[in-house]
């Protein structure tokens, strides 16, 4: 019951003046931005549409130096029209205000959330060893390679580790090639796609 339109990828100008439409019929009280390049599209459009609040949310823990222009045009954006800019965990929001302390008051903290094991459900049996868990989609930008790697190279030293991949995507079968590759058939579980996000985390 909730409508959903879809913006389709244009030129930044394009794009903020479809959104500026946008919200002047859907008229929002509060629009919410994901990320840098939603935001700086965004946020103009929303404030001149008469939107009563501006929230973006950034991810993000890679060390400055950003990609400046970028960063640049995010932050003068946020500055100007945001309300607050959330980061999904403390480390990225003290990331962050390392890198934009003039307006690092307008940083909080929502961390992502996982669902908490229900009683009922899927009984998962926990494995013997130390188990580490990812759960994501299986995308390159992941950068499930290096994490495979990393564990082929950490069973020399812990060789009772194993690895649960939560979640699937368009590398997946790229990524299941590796881990044979890698010879980590015996090691690596790969689950799927999860609703019992909690209880997997619980059993690792």
């Amino acid at each position: 019951g909730v409508p959903v339109h879809l913006h389709t990828p244009t030129g930044s100008w394009r794009s903020a003046w479809q959104l500026f439409r946008a919200f002047r019929q859907s008229r929002p009280d509060v629009v919410h931005s994901h990320n840098k390049a939603a935001t700086i599209r965004a946020a103009a459009a929303a404030r001149l549409a008469g939107a009563r609040a501006i929230v973006s949310t950034r991810h993000g823990l890679g060390p400055s130096p950003f990609r400046l222009r970028s960063e640049l045009k995010f932050w003068i954006t946020a500055a100007m029209l945001c309300d607050r800019v959330v980061a999904v965990c403390e480390a990225a929001r003290l990331n962050l205000a390392s890198g934009v302390r003039p307006v690092a008051y307008k940083l909080v903290t929502i961390r992502n959330g996982a669902e908490p094991g229900h009683i009922g459900a899927e009984r998962i049996v926990a494995r013997a060893g130390f188990t580490l868990i990812t759960v994501g989609r299986i995308a390159r930008a992941k950068g499930m390679d290096t994490l495979l790697r990393a564990v082929a190279t950490a069973r020399t030293q812990v060789p009772d580790l194993g690895l649960w991949i939560v979640g699937d995507g368009e590398e997946g079968p790229a990524i299941r090639k590796l881990c044979a590759d890698l010879d980590l058939g015996e090691v690596v579980r790969f689950c799927g796609e999860r609703r019992d996000v909690g209880s997997w985390l619980r059993a690792a």
